[in-house]
């Protein structure tokens, strides 16, 4: 008898296994809805099996009534596999540290720049959200789910998009907490504000969301932990842009908008990778959350998804490795998507893929190949940006290049290869291992506007402007000035607009060994200290005043009066050259290769015999750890520049 309720309850777990493929799956081809569903059939018996919580979540919703519920329960519990976080100790001691970064931050001597640089090491272990996750927490999320799916903005949801893009119970992998009450409740002003105003528009929800977070969270690029439950993060809202994406992700969930979180794993033609979030609609709109509302301006040339379903793939290496992960290139169409073929020189037995260039030697993998003899082709590729890309495969851990890198061009979709021409070397100057960054770019638009001012009076009265900075200078940050003019005093005067933010600031004399003296420099504001960072030739300090101030020299004991140039950097990232350090050029030839290396005398570094139509990559072997790929083009003395990739 008791063997054969065994055989009928088996029975019955199957029956109700085989009706699950009609719920929340996304699939390309009938193939791969067979493997899904066999695989999530197993998958949903082993783990009702394994942990009898899931079987009691599954059990509550056994009613008529709740079978759309019980539909989506079994969505959960089907895609548990691959689903783990920090354990609970690792959170604590991570929201421990967010806690004393927040509420420093609300201090006035809060410097996010010197102080509270925390770099602690935390236990990492994951946990198995099936090994921890409680029928009670599952059956909450679930109800709490369907009430904000009540929602009047939610209701053009499909239930396909509401299993994966509302109703999960984790967003990625931040550690677990029951963050959807929390929000639900912590938004019941907000939802009756929305509901008494009949507003049903899911972008006007989701842009009051993200203003929300732009009045709460505090970016700080230097407190690089892992995030903490989300809850603690929102009553500690610090940190970098992931923990605001998920932090966002979850309380727009939390209010039945469908939100996904989109990336690129490297920029076209820029160092870096990027995250964003996605309000899944007719036509998705990405954004930045936590930041000005407006659509995601970042791109690659491939774009890829987080989701909840698991998806079969088999011997993939490149971001799809994961089976939570999903290409969405196609989705980004207005960005000129299409296809990549390209012929090789030999037949090949091994797995293809498309690779780029991360930072310094990372290779970042991109898509597999489909291979047809000797032409492969890559499937949805974006054409925006102009690329760098090369194919090549694994060895172990290793990535060999089947060729050399080639470019893809974005306005004819054609491409050109970059085969190191050694026949015809060239000599490069370098300023710069690493692109400008963002940041970087701010303090340096601050000087767009700046005057440099002569005047015979000490007070500035009847100065004349000597030069307008209406560019910053991107390469050799000396500037030529042509005064018919001596004066007596000369100063920086910043625009009216910006503040001072300036690593090394130099007065030229007739020559460069007339530069100025500490003890002839002086300022407007006597009391701001640090002005001798200006002329200390380290580019690591810098000089930030008001800009009510201004930097002047006294030359009217000198005999040399006529200013020449004027040497400017601004506050920035450390990836100019920098006097004295050591550096290693290389150049990619199936692989890198290195020209050497060169300590710099200045800021900028010389490399002779090296080939052109090269793939570079400079290296500061003293200390940093940001390069980037470049290209070194040649118009002539004037003109010659790196380009970087």
């Amino acid at each position: 008898m008791c063997n054969k309720l065994k055989r009928n309850s088996a029975f019955l777990l199957l029956c109700i296994c085989a009706s699950f493929i009609m719920g929340c799956k996304q699939n390309n081809t009938a193939k791969k809805k067979n493997e899904t569903k066999a695989s999530n059939n197993k998958t949903l018996l082993e783990r009702i099996n394994e942990n009898p919580e899931l079987k009691v979540a599954l059990d509550h919703y056994s009613k008529p009534q709740d079978s759309l519920k019980r539909k989506a329960m079994r969505f959960i519990i089907a895609n548990l596999d691959n689903k783990k976080g920090l354990t609970k100790i690792s959170d604590y001691e991570i929201v421990s540290v967010h806690r004393k970064m927040y509420t420093a931050s609300l201090l006035d001597t809060f410097d996010f720049d010197k102080n509270y640089k925390y770099n602690p090491v935390f236990n990492t272990t994951e946990i198995s959200d099936a090994d921890l996750i409680k029928a009670e927490d599952l059956i909450e999320n679930v109800d709490l789910a369907f009430e904000s799916y009540q929602f009047p903005w939610a209701k053009k949801v499909s239930f396909n998009d509401f299993c994966e893009y509302i109703l999960p119970h984790r967003i990625i992998d931040e550690p677990l907490s029951r963050w959807r009450k929390f929000f639900l409740q912590k938004n019941r002003p907000l939802i009756k504000y929305l509901l008494k105003n009949n507003i049903d528009n899911p972008e006007v929800v989701a842009k009051i969301l993200n203003d929300s977070l732009i009045a709460q969270y505090k970016f700080y690029g230097n407190l690089k932990l892992p995030c903490p439950n989300l809850i603690s993060l929102d009553k500690n809202p610090i940190g970098l842009c992931m923990p605001r994406y998920l932090l966002y992700a979850a309380q727009a969930r939390s209010l039945g908008l469908p939100i996904a979180l989109d990336f690129i794993p490297q920029f076209g033609n820029f160092a870096g990778s990027h995250y964003w979030v996605t309000l899944i609609q007719k036509r998705n709109f990405s954004f930045n959350a936590g930041e000005k509302w407006e659509p995601c301006p970042f791109r690659g040339v491939k774009y890829f998804r987080h989701v909840y379903t698991n998806n079969l793939r088999d011997s993939d290496r490149s971001q799809l490795n994961n089976p939570n992960v999903i290409d969405v290139t196609k989705q980004y169409g207005d960005r000129k998507i299409g296809n990549l073929t390209l012929n090789i020189k030999h037949s090949v037995s091994k797995d293809l893929y498309l690779f780029t260039f991360g930072i310094g030697k990372e290779f970042v993998c991109l898509q597999k190949a489909d291979i047809h003899d000797k032409e492969i082709t890559f499937n949805g590729i974006s054409y925006y940006d102009d690329a760098i890309l090369f194919v090549g495969y694994f060895k172990g851990e290793e990535i060999i290049p089947v060729e050399n890198p080639f470019k893809i061009h974005n306005w004819t979709r054609e491409i050109s290869y970059l085969f190191p021409a050694k026949n015809f070397v060239q000599t490069v100057r370098l300023f710069r291992k690493y692109p400008i960054t963002s940041a970087e770019r701010i303090f340096q638009e601050e000087i767009i506007g700046a005057k440099i001012q002569g005047s015979n009076f000490k007070n500035f009265k009847n100065s004349t402007d000597l030069f307008i900075f209406k560019e910053y200078p991107q390469n050799d940050i000396k500037v030529k000035l042509h005064s018919k003019s001596d004066f007596d005093y000369y100063r920086y005067l910043p625009n009216e607009y910006n503040k001072m933010n300036i690593a090394e600031l130099g007065f030229i004399f007739d020559t460069e060994k007339g530069t100025h003296s500490y003890s002839k420099l002086y300022q407007l504001d006597s009391t701001v200290n640090y002005i001798s960072n200006l002329f200390d030739g380290n580019i690591r300090t810098y000089f930030s005043s008001s800009k009510k101030n201004w930097i002047g020299i006294d030359r009217s004991s000198s005999k040399k009066k006529k200013l020449t140039a004027i040497k400017i950097m601004s506050r920035n990232t450390y990836n100019y050259i920098e006097k004295d350090g050591i550096y290693e050029l290389f150049y990619f030839d199936s692989g890198w290769k290195s020209l050497g290396t060169k300590k710099a005398k200045d800021l900028f570094v010389d490399f002779q015999n090296v080939p052109t139509n090269s793939v570079l990559l400079l290296k500061n072997l003293s200390e940093g750890n940001q390069e980037r790929i470049f290209t070194y083009e040649t118009h002539n003395t004037e003109t010659s520049r790196q380009i970087f990739w």
